[in-house]
């Protein structure tokens, strides 16, 4: 590798990090704007906090842990007496890794804040400050380092052939699992339900800010998915980044076929929620992880038009990456059901579409155990909004309406705040 190719990877995983860093400001807003005023200072305090509190104990012993070289006990621990220490001494010019050390660890402490951003999302409102702090600590020097070190460590995950790009488990798993314990030993926040079990509203404190803050987490992700390549010395991973920031592109900006008179009028599930009313949301890059094992992009679409949605295959798969992975029953058995295969490709196309369809039907069913309700609609954004054979039998299996989306999150936020009752 030449220092030119060194250099451009080495200042791009720097932008990188600094579009992720730039997201803290996202949560910071998002959150604030969606208290109550009374507890803004509060928020803003956690944020700022939070993020200190990351930076210093992944330079403390977290970067060590997740990346502990040969000194581990077994693929679930890595080694703690020999790799504590708050030093760079180990973070060099490495042109076997492609960038500089010190690129790759800012770019991972980045990582870590952000898992701890979206425990802070959760337990807004519930949490003392100096109970979250001491939250932060163990968290962000603890348990997302060996967690980590599981897949990008060299860890018993990566030893199974688990994948993980930009963070998917490693990080937004990570904080959520997190946030739901959390959340689960605080309990609901005080005054949210009345006595007799109702629902108290409790309003945000200033609507631009969040949509504001959305923003900024918007532009963020192009720096989260687009740096997690490492690399643009060459055409292959330079196109991977251009590929990267274009299927994040839509994921913000497409959120609804038309938001023309009010399209989202009852409430969904999703993550984020404007004065009552949900914006729903979901992941279907597994689906993607699968469907591109068998086909491109342009056999998708071309095979696509060759199904007819309102029919049934006979196939029944369970399109699953790994066994027990990425799939709503409690079941880490679970195995993929990928065959047998069928002489038409459009056919195992459209039985691959069925079989993602009834995992995402699961996953509605689990939701609704939890939540008491099921959306009245589901807005589908990226590259499943252009398919319209798949929207279809997405319709049919999950029983739900699907819109396709052709404007933008801002837009739709912006809305449904005007719109709100």
């Amino acid at each position: 590798m030449s220092e030119l190719e060194y250099a451009l990877n080495t200042f791009y995983l720097l932008v990188s990090g600094a579009f992720v860093m730039w997201m803290a400001a996202g949560f910071t807003m998002l959150e604030a704007g969606l208290v109550r005023a009374k507890n803004v200072s509060e928020i803003v305090t956690k944020n700022l906090g939070l993020y200190s509190i990351a930076c210093v104990m992944y330079l403390v012993c977290g970067f060590f842990l997740m990346y502990p070289g040969d000194s581990v006990y077994n693929a679930y621990f890595p080694m703690i007496g020999s790799t504590w220490g708050m030093s760079l001494d180990g973070l060099t010019f490495n042109t076997d890794l492609g960038y500089s050390d010190a690129a790759d660890f800012f770019f991972q402490v980045v990582f870590v804040a952000t898992a701890m951003s979206i425990i802070s999302g959760a337990v807004a409102e519930r949490m003392k400050l100096i109970p979250f702090f001491l939250f932060a600590i163990v968290l962000t020097g603890f348990i997302y380092p060996v967690q980590g070190y599981w897949k990008w460590g060299g860890g018993w995950l990566d030893a199974i052939g688990y994948t993980d790009f930009a963070g998917s488990g490693v990080v937004h798993l990570c904080g959520a699992a997190a946030a739901l314990a959390a959340v689960i030993i605080l309990g609901p926040r005080t005054g949210k339900y009345g006595s007799d079990g109702s629902i108290k509203v409790m309003r945000g404190s200033n609507i631009p800010i969040a949509a504001l803050g959305a923003l900024i987490l918007w532009l963020g992700w192009f720096g989260f998915n687009g740096g997690s390549q490492l690399a643009v010395n060459d055409a292959a991973n330079a196109n991977a980044v251009a590929t990267a920031i274009e299927k994040t592109l839509p994921n913000g900006s497409k959120n609804v076929k038309k938001i023309i008179d009010n399209p989202i009028k009852k409430r969904g599930i999703t993550n984020h929620r404007v004065n009552g009313n949900w914006i729903c949301g979901g992941a279907s890059n597994a689906g993607c992880g699968i469907l591109s094992q068998f086909f491109s992009d342009l056999e998708i679409k071309e095979l696509s038009r060759q199904i007819n949605p309102s029919k049934n295959t006979s196939l029944n798969l369970l399109p699953l990456n790994s066994k027990g992975e990425r799939f709503p029953v409690n079941d880490s058995d679970l195995k993929p059901i990928l065959g047998p295969r069928p002489v038409s490709d459009s056919l195992y196309l459209h039985a691959l579409f069925e079989g993602l369809a009834k995992i995402e039907l699961k996953g509605w069913e689990k939701l609704g155990e939890l939540t008491g309700s099921l959306p009245k609609k589901i807005i589908t954004i990226g590259g499943g909004s252009k398919n319209p054979q798949w929207r279809k039998i997405r319709e049919k299996i999950i029983n739900i309406t699907i819109v396709s989306c052709n404007k933008t999150t801002s837009f739709g936020t912006a809305l449904l705040a005007i719109n709100s009752k």
